[in-house]
């Protein structure tokens, strides 16, 4: 069987060829696809369908929800004839897959709970035979999962707070997300993960990869403010419930009360590119206040110089490198002391805001530069195949 062992494995030897697909959550995969393309693999993001924040990929196959459904029979094939590695993110292959409650079910019981059920029974049969057959073409298999792809709200910590704030949400289907890791634990080479709090729902082989969701090289320049002027501060929520938004409004119009000049711009329903310009004009980010880690929102935000402010889980801690820990820059609050950190904030100079951004891109450019991560990825992806490629060999040979 003829393998290929990737660009550094000397010359003459064509480069591993990586399909990142199929969806765009978060804009990470499009990132670390270019990224490993110029580290020398042959690296491609290609997307069932386009993302609602305008993520872009380097092909994506419909533009539509049910054009993408449609075009997943094309995109296993392309798979198939082209890739050495097939690099699934948010937990989801090609194959039709069962999806969880959502805002449908709750709002529209009848018509959403018929829909999704619908939907489930007919993927159901159809689930993971897409890894199944790109295994038996001896395919190497990796998948990341980043956030509610497979967390589960039934294992969180007693009297969390996030399990209180999205008791009103759609309930997630923590059996069918735990049957998601399991089924993945059988298939994929490798298992890694966004979040470290979701190592914690993964096999010990798992691996936490940090966010590369921003090209350092192109990332638009910060808007530093008068000392004079009103703090303007940055959330961009994609669940309210999930990111604790509420407890910001409140700390928002508790400042206003005391007579802190403080702004908030509520960054919702606008692209990706939109939103960029709108974190450089802030002087400070606000991310989540209740899962307990930094998300995308935050890596954009540092990237751009800003001083974010998030909840970090002295538990998830652990499970990242110790230096990282060490040089996180974020100023940590959670959603009961949310007011007291921005009221803090309003206090600083632009010299000690300008101070906090400075290092919050220092920490970007060594822990989430995509080119640093994509070498990394290299040489995972080159032993993971070589390890299958020798397993094939043995087979082949018996």
């Amino acid at each position: 069987m003829a393998t290929s062992d990737g660009a550094a494995s000397g010359e003459g030897v064509r480069p591993l060829r990586v399909l990142h697909t199929p969806d765009l959550v978060g804009g990470n995969a499009s990132v670390l696809a270019a990224a490993e393309r110029r580290a020398g693999l042959d690296s491609r993001c290609v997307a069932l369908s386009g993302h609602q924040f305008g993520y872009s990929a380097d092909f994506t196959m419909s533009r539509s929800l049910v054009g993408g459904e449609l075009a997943r029979p094309r995109l296993l094939r392309r798979a198939l004839r082209w890739a050495d590695v097939i690099h699934f993110n948010f937990g989801r292959s090609i194959a039709p897959g069962r999806v969880d409650r959502t805002r449908l079910d709750r709002d529209h019981p009848r018509v959403g709970g018929l829909a999704r059920r619908l939907y489930n029974a007919l993927a159901q049969p159809l689930e993971f035979r897409d890894v199944d057959i790109l295994r038996r073409h001896d395919k190497t298999i990796a998948v990341t999962f980043q956030g509610t792809d497979i967390r589960q709200y039934d294992l969180l910590e007693p009297g969390s707070v996030l399990a209180s704030e999205t008791a009103d949400q759609p309930a997630p289907d923590n059996e069918l997300r735990r049957a998601r890791v399991t089924a993945w634990n059988g298939r994929a080479d490798l298992l890694f993960a966004l979040n470290p709090d979701l190592l914690r729902l993964l096999p010990a082989r798992a691996s936490f990869l940090p966010y590369t969701c921003v090209n350092l090289n192109e990332t638009p320049g910060s808007t530093a403010r008068p000392r004079e002027e009103i703090l303007r501060v940055a959330h961009a929520p994609s669940n309210r419930a999930v990111k604790g938004t509420r407890f910001l409004l409140h700390a928002v119009e508790q400042l206003a009360r005391e007579g802190v000049p403080i702004q908030l711009d509520l960054v919702e329903g606008v692209d990706h590119t939109s939103a960029m310009r709108r974190y450089a004009l802030a002087d400070v980010v606000v991310d989540q206040l209740v899962v307990g880690w930094y998300g995308a929102l935050a890596v954009e935000s540092m990237a751009l110089g800003k001083p974010v402010i998030a909840h970090v889980s002295t538990r998830d801690l652990r499970m990242v490198p110790s230096s990282m820990e060490r040089d996180l820059p974020i100023v940590r609050c959670d959603h009961r002391s949310v007011t007291d950190a921005l009221r803090n904030v309003a206090r600083m100079s632009p010299s000690q805001l300008r101070d906090i951004g400075e290092r919050s891109k220092t920490f970007v450019a060594r822990y989430h530069d995509p080119d640093v991560i994509a070498r990394d990825m290299i040489s995972k992806y080159q032993q993971a195949h070589a390890s299958r490629a020798g397993r094939a060999e043995r087979v082949e040979a018996r």
